[in-house]
Order: structure tokens, then C-alpha cells, then sequence
């Protein structure tokens, strides 16, 4: 899975999404805790209508929304512990708003292209969406973060791509 050229097809896409992604870094300054996650799964879902679009499947915003809703709550520990964490710095003035808004925006858009290339990859090996339980599985499965060299790799294709554009 996840040909670094045909990944070029999305970039239009993924450019928008992680622009979006990026900027909900200083969310995590608002009062109420896991502010950003709610756009952050507005701004997937969006992405998600437009890559399935670019694949001649229909997948309405409205659902794609939930789609996105469902695997950012599939990540439950991890995003509970990291947005948690996050929220606790961005409490220090100053500094911690900085660092905490930083630190946010830098996971917001890595997660923001895992999930992108994980939907690419569901779109280029199944072509149409029938079992939404599974795929969700595999989205949770492909948006945690972990060591994986070729996620990495696919994510410095793609920055390096968007300098040479």
C-alpha cells in the first residue's frame, strides 16, 4: 500500500487539509479541552468527501464527518492522553502557549496525513465503501501513531513534493 506517486493525485487535497490542520494548533488554549478535535473531524471529513470524490466513490460530507468523528474517537487513549497533556502546558502563559499551540498543531497535521493516506490506500485497493465497520477499523488501525518507516516516508514525499510545487 501507499504508491509515493500516486499519492501526487491527492496532493491538492492533502495541501488544504493539513494547512486546515495546522491551524487548529492554538485550539488548545481554548478553556474547553478538545476543542480542535471537533474541526480537526470537520477538516477530515472533508478531505475524505474530496479523495473519495477523486475516486468515483460516493461518500457524502455528512457521513464522511462521521467516518472521521468515529476514528478520532477510536483513537480514544491516545488522543485523550496527548490532547490532555497538551492542554496542561498550554495552560502556562507565555511559554506553554506556545509550546502547547506548537506541539498541537504538529500532531494535528501528521494525523491529518496518516489518515489521508490511509484512505487513499482503502480507496485504491477497495474502490467502493460497503463494509463502514471495517473500514473504520482499518482507519483507527492506520492513523495511530507508531513507529512506521513508510508512513514517514510517504509524509517527507509529500513535503517534499509541496516545496518543489
Amino acid at each position: 500500500m501507499g504508491n509515493y506517486d500516486s499519492d501526487s493525485y491527492y496532493d491538492d487535497i492533502l495541501r488544504t487539509a493539513v494547512k486546515a490542520a495546522a491551524a487548529t494548533g492554538p485550539l488548545v488554549i481554548s478553556p474547553i479541552p478538545g476543542t480542535d478535535l471537533v474541526v480537526v473531524g470537520t477538516i477530515w471529513g472533508t478531505m475524505a468527501a474530496e479523495i473519495a470524490k477523486l475516486n468515483n466513490v460516493k461518500l457524502e460530507k455528512e457521513a464522511a464527518v462521521k467516518i472521521a468523528v468515529a476514528v478520532l474517537t477510536g483513537l480514544g487513549a491516545y488522543a485523550a492522553s496527548v490532547k490532555a497533556f497538551l492542554y496542561i502546558i498550554s495552560k502556562v502563559p507565555g511559554i506553554g502557549w506556545v509550546a502547547g499551540s506548537g506541539v498541537n498543531s504538529v500532531a494535528n497535521t501528521a494525523l491529518t496525513l496518516w489518515f489521508a493516506f490511509a484512505l487513499i490506500d482503502l480507496f485504491d485497493e477497495d474502490g467502493d465503501v460497503v463494509d463502514l465497520e471495517g473500514y473504520v477499523t482499518f482507519l483507527i488501525s492506520e492513523v495511530r501513531p507508531r513507529n512506521n518507516g513508510k508512513k514517514f516516508a510517504r509524509a517527507a514525499a509529500f513535503i517534499k513534493r509541496w516545496k518543489q510545487g
